[in-house]
């Protein structure tokens, strides 16, 4: 109550309400407010909706969320309280002119209207720039050199091997080049004729202009714009499509209903299967079984239908060339309105991905002893140890570390020498006799550094884990004694809450990922950095690695000797790497 009247004091409540008014309640807008009036603090989604009330699966859907009155004020008191800080009455002012400035532009953008002939020299120059950039040419070539590869390497009647799923769907995927040479079109007279700001892409203005000429089959402009498609998929794919296939409306009305036929509820409940299967792979390979299984719907829809030579991969090409025109001209154009169905079924398909490994999607952990230990201590790490920075391999350096030493964690970039270490030794690798360790297998990218600490807690003494108990950790291993690497992964990947917090602590790091990228196997579904844990059980010296089957023995060990004897393994892969192995160590041990 006392924060309220601080904050809401001297006309504020006012103030805030005419914001609301000015906005529309816009999301947009209030995370623009939300950053200028607290600079210090950082927003994102989630963070921006736990404040204003709204859960974070509504502010995950974008700009149609709507910020009522009440959680704009509810958001800035609450904020204020937390950081200490007073709103400044001033800063609101500005956003009001801001926000009006902007509607006053918008509104002038939605009166414009292109004559034809402007919009047919638009259209011609769009094509001539796209045919004639050398940087464009450029990636051209890098993707049709994989096209090239495919062909003659593998069967191309094989689905799961077709470019745009090994290599992804973005490889057919024109919205992007598009949007960059709109951005290069326009001349500055012709941006103070659309009224764009400095800045700003025209993009998505001169799209919705253009969509009304190029909705009408048989204009120019249409023409052209089927003709910059078709060269662009030629010369990405070797793919040939003549454009007059893209306005064969009957054609394009049974490839959808064909399509939608196939993606039915039985298709629906497989792809879910594939998602949670985790036996079938980490995320990376169950992303490229369910682009599969897209792909199959739309080659085996063209198999049954008599429309020229489309099969296998050129109807896939086809298709995508489909999708750039109902992209660009809109739900509600032509061929948006032929294909409107199959294409937000397969768009659904995708969100399911999106919602499986990306929403709550795991970001890196920086290798640093602060960060490690404040997320241990929320999760349920004993106060009774504590991970400690390993400053170099020498002798006296190592004794700086207390002792017992329970758990040395690794974290270093993923090269090609030990990607192929990882694949050889997952077909059969040395495993210790006895007991093994505890051990999870990693099937999300970047949850590595929580996975090490999994590990590590799994490796103390007993008596020490029951200090714990109740906390995160301790209910994980517990429950989980029994079961097998596998499900111990499919548990990880359902814990939102601890994502969450893995995130939260995450991005308080500023490791520079730049500065380790050099050497690593960016193909990989890790990060580029990647944790390994080390620990002894029996005396024997384990590596527990999320990305193998299983942990791999590495020699004899002891408790009072485990930090020295791990030190030499990592010293022996520093030796076998492919070049210069920067990394980081830090261990578990108890505090002193």
């Amino acid at each position: 109550r006392i924060r309220r009247s601080v904050v809401m004091g001297s006309g504020m409540e006012e103030k805030i309400k005419q914001f609301h008014e000015t906005c529309g309640g816009d999301v947009a807008d209030v995370a623009a407010l939300f950053h200028a009036l607290f600079p210090h603090k950082r927003f994102n989604p989630q963070t921006l909706g736990k404040a204003l009330g709204i859960a974070e699966e509504k502010m995950l859907e974008g700009p149609q969320v709507k910020v009522t009155l009440d959680q704009l004020q509810h958001g800035v008191q609450t904020v204020s309280s937390e950081e200490s800080m007073e709103v400044k009455v001033e800063v609101i002012d500005s956003f009001i002119s801001f926000v009006r400035e902007e509607k006053e532009i918008e509104a002038k953008q939605q009166g414009l209207e292109l004559d034809e002939a402007w919009a047919s020299e638009l259209e011609q120059r769009l094509l001539t720039n796209v045919k004639t950039d050398k940087d464009l040419m450029g990636h051209l070539e890098g993707v049709r050199s994989l096209h090239e590869s495919w062909r003659q390497n593998c069967d191309d009647s094989d689905e799961s091997r077709y470019p745009s799923v090994v290599a992804g769907p973005q490889v057919l995927s024109m919205d992007d080049v598009f949007r960059m040479f709109y951005s290069r079109l326009l001349t500055e007279d012709e941006r103070s004729r659309l009224f764009l700001r400095p800045n700003e892409s025209p993009s998505d203005l001169l799209r919705s202009k253009l969509e009304k000429f190029r909705n009408k089959a048989d204009s120019s402009i249409a023409k052209l714009q089927r003709e910059r498609i078709v060269w662009l998929m030629q010369q990405a794919t070797g793919v040939e499509i003549n454009e007059s296939c893209l306005c064969d409306l009957e054609k394009i009305r049974e490839l959808d209903e064909r399509i939608c036929k196939r993606m039915d509820e039985n298709f629906s409940n497989k792809i879910d299967k594939i998602l949670k299967d985790v036996s079938l792979g980490p995320s990376p390979v169950r992303i490229q079984l369910v682009e599969t299984e897209i792909v199959k719907s739309i080659t085996g829809s063209a198999d049954e239908m008599s429309w020229n030579d489309f099969r296998g991969y050129q109807a896939v090409a086809l298709y995508a060339c489909l999708r750039a025109l109902a992209e660009e001209n809109g739900e509600q154009g032509t061929v948006g309105g032929l294909i409107g169905s199959s294409l937000k079924l397969i768009k659904a398909t995708r969100r399911k991905i999106g919602d499986r490994f990306f929403r709550k999607k795991w970001l890196p952990l920086e290798s640093n002893p602060d960060i490690f230990n404040e997320l241990g201590y929320q999760i349920g790490l004993p106060m009774s140890v504590s991970f400690f920075e390993v400053f170099g391999f020498d002798p006296e350096l190592l004794a700086l570390v207390p002792s017992p030493t329970y758990a040395v964690l690794v974290c270093f970039p993923i090269t090609p020498s030990y990607k192929e270490s990882v694949d050889n030794e997952a077909s059969g690798g040395e495993v210790g006799a006895g007991a093994a360790p505890f051990f999870v297998h990693q099937t999300v990218g970047n949850a590595c550094g929580t996975v090490a600490m999994i590990h590590a807690f799994a490796s103390i003494p007993a008596e020490l884990r029951e200090e714990g108990k109740g906390g995160w950790l301790y209910k994980f291993v517990s429950s989980h004694l029994s079961k097998s690497p596998l499900e111990c992964a499919a548990a990880l990947e359902e814990d939102e809450d601890i994502a969450m917090r893995h995130n939260e602590l995450a991005r308080k790091g500023d490791t520079n990922v730049e500065k380790f990228r050099s050497g690593a196997e960016e193909s990989s579904f890790q990060s580029v950095l990647h944790f390994i844990c080390y620990v002894e059980k029996d005396g024997t010296l384990y590596e527990l690695d999320g990305m193998r089957k299983a942990p791999v023995a590495r020699g004899s060990s002891s408790q009072q000797t485990l930090l020295q004897d791990s030190i030499a393994v990592v010293q022996e892969m520093m030796a076998k790497s492919d070049n210069e192995l920067m990394l980081n160590v830090i261990a578990l041990a108890k505090q002193p």
